[in-house]
């Protein structure tokens, strides 16, 4: 899609410019989904609720923390597992303590 279509889709006043000089509506920020070229448009986000944000961006639920199973796709939720501290061995993770 051109950035004019996209400038229309969104409407003017709900566009975000990425660093790049793409264009994107503001619908698609903080969206889970990486619509700027570097991830910007994800970048600071809030996960909702029992969820923790990847190092990549993305927002995973707590029980897929040290599962053994890699839900981020950098695999950042499954470092740090079976440190002292971190309540893995008790089957709990205080994420903030990990992350």
């Amino acid at each position: 899609m051109s950035q004019t279509a996209r400038l229309s889709a969104c409407g003017s006043d709900d566009v975000y410019l990425c660093a790049s000089g793409d264009v994107i509506c503001m619908v698609q920020v903080c969206d889970g989904v990486a619509d700027c070229p570097d991830w910007e448009d994800e970048a600071g986000c809030a996960c909702p609720g029992d969820t923790i944000l990847c190092d990549d961006v993305i927002c995973i639920d707590n029980t897929n923390v040290c599962d053994g199973v890699k839900d981020c796709a950098d695999g950042t939720d499954e470092e740090h597992c079976g440190e002292s501290g971190d309540g893995a061995a008790a089957g709990r993770v205080v994420t903030e303590d990990i992350l």
